[in-house]
C-alpha cells in the first residue's frame, strides 16, 4: 500500500467518525442502521485508517447512512474532477464549502507583514472554524436574551481554533 492510500483511508475514516459522532452513533449503532451490512470492527478500522480500499459499496452504505457529501467523498479519494460538470452549481452551505476546499489562510501573527506566511486549514480546523460561524449565527439571529447565552460558546471556540492556528506557527 502506498502513501497515497494510507492519507486517503485516514481522510475518509476521519469524515465517517466525525459523522458518525455529529449523530451520536456508537460504531454498533451505526452497524444496526446499516443492517449489519458492515460490522462495527470493520468501520473502527476505516475509522483508524488500518483498513485499505474500501469497497465502493461499502462507501455509499456509510455514505447514505451518515448522510454524507458525495462531493466531500469524491475529493477524499482524489476523484472531485468527477464532478466538474457541476462546477457552475452553487454550494449551498458554509460548511460545503469549508469542507469541500483547500482554504488558505495566514499562519503568522497579525501585523508581522514582513514574515507574512499561509497555509491550507486542516480538516479540524475547518471543522473548529465550522463551529464558530455556526456559533456566531445563532447569536445573530436569535432573540438578545438568548444570545448572550452563546457568548461563552462563540469565545471558547474561538480559542480552541486560536490554539490550532498557533500550534502551526511553531
Amino acid at each position: 500500500m502506498d502513501d497515497f492510500d494510507n492519507k486517503t483511508e485516514e481522510s475518509f475514516g476521519a469524515i465517517i467518525k466525525r459523522e458518525r459522532q455529529k449523530q451520536d452513533l456508537s460504531l454498533s449503532k451505526l452497524s444496526e442502521k446499516i443492517g449489519n451490512a458492515i460490522t462495527p470492527s470493520y468501520i473502527n478500522r476505516l475509522e483508524a485508517g488500518d483498513k485499505g480500499n474500501p469497497s465502493f459499496v461499502n462507501v455509499c452504505i456509510l455514505a447514505e447512512a451518515l448522510s454524507m457529501d458525495l462531493r466531500e467523498i469524491l475529493k477524499v479519494f482524489g476523484y472531485e474532477h468527477l464532478l466538474s460538470s457541476n462546477i457552475n452549481q452553487p454550494y449551498h452551505t458554509i460548511e460545503e464549502i469549508l469542507r469541500l476546499n483547500d482554504i488558505l489562510a495566514p499562519s503568522s501573527p497579525p501585523g508581522d507583514i514582513e514574515n507574512a506566511k499561509t497555509d491550507y486549514l486542516s480538516q479540524i480546523e475547518k471543522e473548529q472554524l465550522i463551529e464558530i460561524i455556526r456559533g456566531l449565527y445563532l447569536f445573530a439571529v436569535t432573540d438578545s436574551e438568548k444570545s448572550l447565552d452563546e457568548l461563552p460558546n462563540i469565545i471558547t471556540q474561538i480559542i480552541k481554533f486560536k490554539g490550532l492556528r498557533q500550534g502551526k506557527q511553531k
